[in-house]
């Protein structure tokens, strides 16, 4: 389907203390049956909550083509 975006998960990490991490080495992406230009671009997505509000920032890498 042209035009698709599908968002791919590695990790997830409660904050427990004032500092979490997660690390992913060697990530391979596939893409098949792709008629065209296709291109991939890494999110980080960083949420929080509190009693008064829930907040998400995202930051997203520069299009990267395959």
């Amino acid at each position: 389907m042209p035009g698709r975006i599908t968002e791919i998960s590695l990790g997830k990490k409660e904050l427990t203390t004032n500092r979490a991490s997660i690390r992913a080495r060697r990530v391979h992406v596939s893409v098949d049956g792709c008629a065209g230009p296709t291109t991939v671009r890494t999110v980080v997505r960083f949420s929080a909550s509190s009693p008064t509000s829930d907040d998400t920032l995202n930051v997203y890498s520069a299009r990267m083509w395959l």
